[in-house]
């Protein structure tokens, strides 16, 4: 692993939650508590980084592996425990993460992507195929489960894609250590990607009208607008475009060699993704 790469796990520590999390009550308790009234879903599961010397509770000498999954909404944290998943291998056997942390917890509104740490396996037989959710992890308004749910894991080397992206207003942004500025009228577009990232220029995003030329958001009306500013850079799989634009954004596409992963390569094809709603 290079240095870089240590560097960057190293910053995802914000907001960790844990093997030392508090059990909540039981499994039946949880589930009284839940009526399906929203569909909700797994959206990826990467095998992001082997043998690395973990982030947060997960930190030692030991090696783990990283494995983000991003869920459909966000989730509430006290309902998540590692042994709410099971992670298949090639092989067949099942292994149980050691940590289960928020990736990170910044914003009140990221937490969606919970970073699995622990003995997954090894490409070349035993790589992880699968996690499946086995416990009650609860959506964060605790109208729904994701117990039962299973997400086919998709190695780090297919390369950074885009999960998911969703309007925003300015002031929904709670907690973060960055803000658009006046001039974006309340309206930005929260984007999510399957790993950590960065952009063409290292871990931080340029405020230039050159590297914002290469985010292009279709509007509602059929038009094209460009972001001007960049509402939260931490170092997380998350990324809000600052727009200063009339109409509702309608899909996001991503120029190729814009975004890294968190191995730092680059995105070796365009990205694109249609707004949630």
């Amino acid at each position: 692993m290079t240095n870089g790469m240590k560097a960057l796990l190293t910053t995802l520590t914000i907001g960790t939650i844990a093997g030392c999390t508090a059990a909540p009550s039981s499994g039946e308790d949880q589930a009284a508590l839940v009526q399906e009234v929203t569909p909700v879903s797994l959206l990826s599961a990467t095998f992001g980084i082997a043998d690395f010397g973990g982030v947060g509770p997960c930190a030692s000498s030991a090696p783990v592996d990283g494995l983000p999954v991003v869920f459909s909404t966000t989730i509430a944290a006290n309902s998540v425990s590692p042994s709410d998943f099971e992670v298949v291998r090639r092989d067949g056997s099942v292994a149980t993460p050691q940590c289960a942390s928020f990736f990170p917890s910044v914003n009140a509104d990221e937490a969606r992507t919970i970073l699995l740490q622990g003995q997954f396996g090894r490409a070349g037989g035993d790589d992880p195929l699968s996690v499946r959710i086995v416990g009650d992890i609860l959506t964060s308004d605790r109208t729904a489960n994701f117990r039962g749910l299973t997400r086919s894991v998709v190695p780090y080397s297919v390369g950074q894609h885009l999960v998911y992206a969703r309007r925003q207003s300015v002031s929904s942004n709670v907690g973060g250590t960055d803000q658009c500025p006046p001039s974006a009228s309340g309206k930005t577009v929260n984007l999510i990607v399957q790993l950590a990232f960065g952009s063409n220029a290292g871990t931080s995003f340029p405020n230039t009208t050159q590297y914002f030329s290469r985010f292009s958001v279709k509007l509602a009306d059929g038009s094209i607008a460009t972001p001007i500013a960049f509402g939260d850079v931490t170092v997380d799989n998350y990324l809000e475009l600052c727009l200063s634009a009339p109409s509702p954004a309608a899909s996001v596409s991503v120029a190729t060699g814009t975004v890294t992963d968190a191995s730092g390569q680059l995105n070796e094809v365009p990205l694109s993704v249609v707004l949630e709603n």
